[in-house]
């Protein structure tokens, strides 16, 4: 396996034979978030992307500019009766009264 097959956010290491591994950043049974830190859940609206064995994501399924609702849309604005919300560099919007 050549170094530049791990993509960030793996790591790559190697045993000592010399052979090449691709470790994440989280345990496998964690997702690993867009600002690298781990989680054992990944909640709605968040998108869960499980890549191998041992790496999963929490991914934010919007572009820089949108906000992401609740309901997993991805819009240019957040209006009443939500608030907008920054978390880690990304937009959400959320209701002002949750409910439930």
């Amino acid at each position: 396996m050549d170094a530049s097959i791990c993509s960030f956010p793996l790591t790559t290491s190697s045993d000592q034979c010399g052979n090449l591994d691709c470790n994440s950043p989280c345990s496998e049974t964690d997702f690993v978030y867009w600002n690298l830190t781990c989680g054992a859940v990944c909640d709605n609206p968040l998108k869960q992307v499980v890549r191998s064995s041992f790496y999963k994501t929490c991914e934010y399924p919007c572009s820089q500019e949108q906000y992401l609702y609740g309901n997993g849309s991805c819009l240019n604005e957040c209006k009443a009766p939500y608030a907008s919300r920054e978390e880690g560099n990304k937009n959400f919007c959320d209701p002002l009264c949750p409910t439930g």
